[in-house]
């Protein structure tokens, strides 16, 4: 009668058992030794569990095997010494067996990043306890990862002799190194000596000169650093410089975790003022660094209240998304540029006023609550964001600079420096007796770059440029001539355009202008006069323009107090415009061109012309005294021309 298939797995269980004590009684008490240097014994004087180790290629004397890497190598060992070296690969083997239903070979999937070297390292191990890697033997590389898998698979003598090894080569180059590696441990020992060493060594570790080697730091690194709460305030400040290089190195892929990590940084425990006399003592940050960080603490969403001795450009450098400026009353001078996402620059009123100019180049910022005020000096900086000049009317870089989406500027004042000074003599007490100094006339913007020409005239100046789409323009009261709109999907509402040349400029699709009211100068710009002309000739003055662009919309379009020698337009569309939707105009000469416009209550004044060129004009319940009509296909319902 043959033996069962059961009773033959006994039998060669039996055999494989009675190996194994061989194996382990083998091996020579004196070379178990943790400070022994291996050397490779001669084969004749090889232990029984080295022999099996070198031999397992041979298939027929193993029994299971390792998938390595994928799948892509496989590596063949003894079930019974690897089940008697780990308990944590010796259950995966007997959940592997009790799966097997017809006496396959049991094959162990290793995690895919242990190369195959590794792993071998770390077999030699289970075959021979004397096989422990002495120090100085193995490369720091490979001890680490010999130090996770002895970790991994519960091997507690390797895993010890690991530990010792790596203790005894900690040193400030390589103890961040070391932190990353045990932070993956399921043991605490080593990863708080490494931490140690950080603290040690922190001043030296997060200077400049280290930058190469922290930019590789991973953000679980930081966040470690920054919770294990052992970081004097001192270090916590080199730590949040060292933490801004690192973003730098790469912002795209580091933005989220560098926010994240901002807010793990224990500065708040201190409270406010605490906190303050902790950076300030340091004599490590600087003005704009502070406000970045206290900026951090409140997730970005910090509400920073600036006077005008403070310097407001290098607090806007500071900003992080999210950022609210508020402005107490008062005069700033300068170009404050605005670069930081969601940054919201908010004024007390017209009593915050900016003597320069303000450049939002960024997305989803808002402006809002202040006054602007055109000086000569303002516009003799250069502008370091871009050269950019207006068409349309208006000369010279624009007061204010809007480049972005989804921007708002609302509830502006843009005035000329005299009618500034004269709303602050008004706000003067009576009591006072001789004329008020102007405010801000006692730190005035230094002109660097003075030349002979003759001063910029105020009413050609540009008021606003702002180019790309969503942005909204609401409640400005300008001076100034010319708000330019290039873009799509913009809106511009509820402007006053106080004497001034010229009016909203719009270039772009599906804009929005709605309540407009134009008071122009009381001199006609079409005079020869050298402070009207620009680029060379006359201006014609017009309340707003549409050089190109399609479905834009014209809402509440008003021309006041026209001097009757002004040769004034109230509307252009040109050529490259089309289907334009015009409703409730009133005021000086209209002039259309382009296709398919549709204008509804366009009323003009006696002597203004309303003409037509371009092709299927809709017009309803319009009239004017002068019409001129060169177009085509056109329709008009109620209207009255004479």
């Amino acid at each position: 009668m043959r033996p069962s298939r059961r009773t033959k797995r006994k039998k060669v269980e039996e055999e494989e058992e009675a190996a194994i004590v061989e194996v382990r009684s083998s091996r020579s008490p004196s070379t178990s030794t943790h400070d022994q240097s291996l050397q490779q014994p001669e084969e004749g004087k090889l232990s029984l569990g080295l022999k099996l180790f070198r031999r397992r290629e041979d298939d027929t004397l193993t029994d299971m095997t390792f998938s390595l890497e994928s799948g892509s190598s496989c590596v063949s060992a003894h079930m019974l010494i690897v089940r008697e070296g780990s308990s944590t690969l010796g259950e995966m083997i007997k959940r592997r067996r009790d799966k097997n239903s017809n006496n396959e070979r049991t094959e162990i999937q290793v995690p895919k990043e242990v190369g195959t070297t590794t792993f071998n390292s770390f077999l030699k191990f289970l075959y021979d306890e004397a096989s422990l890697p002495a120090p100085g033997q193995l490369k720091d590389d490979l001890l680490y990862k010999l130090l996770l898998l002895a970790d991994h698979f519960a091997v507690e003598e390797l895993y010890s002799r690991c530990c010792s090894i790596l203790s005894g080569k900690l040193k400030p180059q390589n103890c961040v190194e070391i932190f990353q590696t045990t932070l993956q441990l399921t043991k605490n020992e080593l990863c708080d000596l490494a931490f140690q060493s950080i603290l040690q060594n922190v001043t030296e570790l997060m200077s400049t000169r280290n930058d190469e080697a922290m930019v590789e730091w991973s953000w679980k690194t930081w966040q470690c650093i920054f919770q294990l709460q052992r970081l004097s305030g001192e270090q916590l400040v080199l730590a949040f410089k060292a933490l801004k290089r690192w973003r730098e190195h790469d912002p795209t892929k580091r933005d989220e975790a560098f926010h994240r990590l901002g807010k793990c940084i224990r500065f708040r425990s201190f409270g406010s003022a605490a906190a303050a006399d902790t950076l300030e003592s340091t004599g490590i940050l600087s003005q704009a660094e502070m406000v970045s960080l206290f900026m951090h603490f409140a997730g970005g969403h910090k509400t920073i209240n600036v006077d005008p001795t403070q310097d407001l450009q290098n607090i806007l450098n500071s900003c992080t998304p999210g950022s609210r400026i508020r402005l107490s009353p008062g005069t700033y001078h300068g170009m404050f540029v605005i670069t930081s996402k969601d940054t919201k620059l908010i004024g007390s009123g017209p009593t915050s006023e900016i003597r320069g100019r303000v450049i939002v180049e960024t997305d989803e910022c808002e402006v809002a609550d202040l006054s602007v005020v055109f000086t000569q000096a303002s516009m003799s900086h250069e502008d370091t964001s871009s050269a950019v000049t207006t068409s349309g009317g208006g000369g010279g870089q624009p007061l204010i600079f809007i480049r972005g989406n989804s921007n708002s500027l609302s509830n502006v004042e843009i005035l000329t420096e005299s009618k500034a000074d004269e709303v602050h003599q008004e706000q003067a007490a009576p009591t006072r007796v001789g004329k008020r100094k102007p405010r801000g006339a006692s730190t005035p913007i230094p002109d660097t770059k003075k030349t002979n020409s003759a001063p910029m005239n105020p009413e050609l100046m540009s008021a606003i440029l702002c180019c790309g789409n969503h942005n909204k323009l609401t409640n400005i009261m300008t001076q100034l001539s010319t708000i330019t709109i290039t873009g799509d999907d913009n809106r511009v509402e509820v402007v006053q355009f106080r004497s001034t040349v010229n009016g909203v400029h719009v270039q772009g699709d599906n804009n929005i202008v709605n309540d407009v009211m134009f008071f122009p100068v009381s001199s006609s710009p079409t005079q020869k006069n050298d402070s009207h002309t620009y680029g060379g000739g006359p201006i014609e003055s017009c309340a707003l323009t549409i050089s190109e662009g399609r479905e834009n919309v014209v809402t509440n379009l008003n021309a006041f107090q026209v001097p009757p020698t002004t040769d004034l337009f109230l509307l252009k569309l040109c050529p490259k415009s089309a289907s334009t939707r015009v409703r409730n105009c009133a005021g000086a000469s209209v002039q259309v061109d382009g296709k398919g416009h549709e204008l509804v209550g366009v009323k003009l004044s006696p002597r203004f012309i309303f003409r037509l060129d371009g092709a299927s004009h809709q017009l309803v319940d319009c009239n004017a005294e002068q019409y001129k009509n060169s177009g085509k296909d056109m329709t008009t319902t109620n209207c009255e021309f004479y």
